[in-house]
């Protein structure tokens, strides 16, 4: 290889990273200065806190922990958890780079930069690193590790001795990334699903025609299915377990409260993941039929699979999109203009005229978007009419995807670079603009600062009641003992919400808790009518369903959680001590102190629950 030829790969591998890491880094910096910067996008990123602080362990052979804990050890609690933030950040984009390298590889240079690219301006891995830190945000580089070592072990390389240094490295990956958790199996699977296609390769003589890569492919899907109808049965169950031995977390708990990353790929997640990437995805399908790359092929369709049995799959499902679509990219010419053209029109015509077949298929829009038609129509024609200005930023956002899908199909851009860096430019301000539209925080600034005070005003060692993904937040920041946590999730606390007082206080009490934390964040009454004696409310999963039972206002008036938020100050046996509100998000704290039942006013002994009557 010349010189100047490694002095190019070196400058795109740069002009990728700068790329992706730029464009979190502002993500990131608008949502601290939107939010407070020890806000939250996603509540994992506690857990990783608490990691760097040393509060929290993890395996030594665990890269996560050594990539959390010196910076923990270097750097003051002032500033580290905004380092935690920009960490994930950095590996992202590294992950970008070494998807760049993968690709040049495994497909040529082309392929490799338009796959660093995409995966840079993907809404997934944006959403993913945005202020936030997950053991997926390692997990995935070790992957595309593991693919790329495996794929040059497999098909050879330019020079034979790097086949058993490649091999070793593929064993590596694979058993850290084992330890980092099971999706590396998926990855695995995936790896034996391409050898499958090597095997049928060799047996037709090396070059198998069009027609029988088409046969292949069809076998690969008809078997894809096998393994996904295999999986919904039983992937729950093979994989609890281990998540309980090496991590702790109790998986069946988060799937009897709904948690969103073991439920299947939610219908309208395309759209949310991918945005107008989708587009080019089946030219990507096309190229990679003709030319007889199985790799990507394999890639999706396991994939999807798995993601349609826990949303957690969808890792390795936007690493098969970042592929294909390369792929497609990199062998663009007139056909692949028309058949983008068509793919833009028939999602446009299944999604307005069929809404309900789109969902079903996927490919439907997200409800905020399907609601944009009639804000628009009652923009035009009622001069009065406030539209709701999410609605029309999303219309706008949505717009400008299909435009620039248009200008980008019209304009050969692939040849051109002023052209394509001006419409790469647009693109990264259309997705940045898009994931910080669908951000909402999972904690807020004032939690931070209730929880500091707290710390400040009470023992180390006392227990609290809170929300159990509150649990990792709590644990991270003061020296209380949280009760329930997303680790281990006590199902029979969360009913607590729903009974009286006095009854949660005896539970409380024998629990041996001392504060109780409530927030508006998880559940508020939005309306109410008193002649019908209903209501309407908004909460989450973390403080459980709502009993059945409770559907009058006269009823839900009783309900410990009710009088937690709208009546402390008539509680018996629990005395409000603290309380912040952030007007502006219209987030209130509150922190109390249970109270010992009184020597002449006893709790009734054994009185009868209301829960599920």
């Amino acid at each position: 290889m010349s010189d100047s030829h490694k002095q190019r790969k070196v400058l795109l591998a740069l002009t990728v990273f700068l790329a992706a890491f730029l464009l979190r880094l502002v993500l990131d910096l608008v949502f601290f200065f939107r939010f407070g910067w020890h806000s939250s996008h996603l509540i994992e990123i506690w857990f990783y806190y608490g990691v760097a602080r040393g509060v929290f362990t993890l395996s030594t052979l665990d890269p996560t922990f050594l990539l959390l804990r010196v910076p923990g050890l270097l750097l003051p609690g002032a500033v580290l958890y905004q380092a935690v933030a920009f960490e994930a950040a950095l590996i992202s984009a590294v992950t970008a780079v070494l998807i760049f390298f993968w690709l040049d590889s495994w497909a040529g240079r082309e392929t490799g930069f338009w796959g660093g690219v995409v995966f840079a301006l993907l809404p997934a891995p944006l959403t993913l690193s945005l202020v936030n830190f997950s053991h997926d945000l390692v997990q995935v580089p070790l992957m595309v590790l593991f693919f790329w070592s495996t794929g040059t072990a497999i098909r050879g390389a330019k020079r034979p001795g790097r086949r058993a240094p490649a091999a070793f490295l593929a064993v590596l990956c694979l058993l850290l990334g084992l330890e980092i958790g099971p999706l590396m199996a998926g990855a695995l699977v995936i790896v034996i699903l391409y050898c499958l296609w090597y095997f049928f390769r060799l047996r037709l003589g090396g070059n198998p025609s069009l027609w029988a890569a088409a046969l292949f492919l069809l076998g690969l899907l008809l078997l894809n299915y096998a393994l996904f109808r295999i999986m919904k049965a039983h992937l729950l169950e093979w994989i609890a377990p281990l998540a309980l031995k090496f991590r702790g977390i109790d998986l069946t708990a988060q799937v009897k409260i709904v948690v969103g990353d073991l439920q299947p790929l939610p219908r309208d997640a395309f759209w949310g993941r991918y945005t107008l990437f989708i587009f080019f995805l089946p030219w990507g399908f096309w190229t990679a039929l003709k030319k007889k790359e199985f790799f990507g092929l394999s890639l999706f369709c396991f994939s999807m699979a798995l993601a349609l049995v826990v949303n957690r799959g969808a890792r390795l499902l936007d690493l098969s999109v970042v592929m294909l679509t390369a792929l497609g990219l990199a062998h663009w010419k007139k056909t692949a203009a028309l058949v983008t053209v068509a793919t833009v029109l028939l999602y446009l015509a299944i999604d307005l005229l069929f809404p309900g077949i789109a969902a079903r298929l996927y490919v439907g829009l997200p409800y905020s978007l399907s609601q944009l038609w009639e804000t628009i129509g009652r923009t035009l024609s009622d001069p009065v009419f406030r539209p709701n200005p999410v609605l029309l930023r999303c219309g706008w956002l949505f717009a400008g995807f299909f435009v620039v899908t248009i200008i980008w199909v019209l304009l050969p851009v692939w040849k051109r670079s002023r052209p394509a860096f001006a419409l790469l430019l647009i693109i990264a301000f259309l997705q940045g603009g898009w994931v910080l539209l669908a951000a909402r925080t999972s904690s807020d600034q004032v939690e931070y600062e209730a929880y500091r005070w707290l710390n400040d005003h009470s023992r180390p060692g006392e227990k609290i009641f809170a929300s159990w993904n509150q649990g990792y937040f709590i644990e991270a920041v003061t020296h209380l003992v949280p009760i329930t946590t997303p680790a281990r999730i006590d199902l029979s606390l969360s009913r607590l919400y729903w009974e009286d007082e006095e009854d949660a206080a005896r539970e409380l009490i024998g629990r041996g808790v001392r504060y109780v934390h409530i927030c508006t964040r998880y559940f508020s009454v939005t309306g109410v009518d008193q002649k019908n004696d209903t209501f309407n409310m908004r909460g989450s999963t973390s403080i459980g369903p709502r009993p059945d039972h409770i559907r009058r206002l006269s009823r839900m008036r009783r309900t410990f959680l009710f009088r937690l938020i709208y009546e402390p100050k008539k509680l018996r046996f629990f005395r409000p001590i603290y309380e912040k509100i952030d007007l502006e998000r219209e987030v209130m704290v509150r922190f109390f102190e249970i109270l010992p039942p009184e020597a002449d006013q006893p709790m009734a002994e054994n009185p009868k629950s209301h829960y599920g009557e």
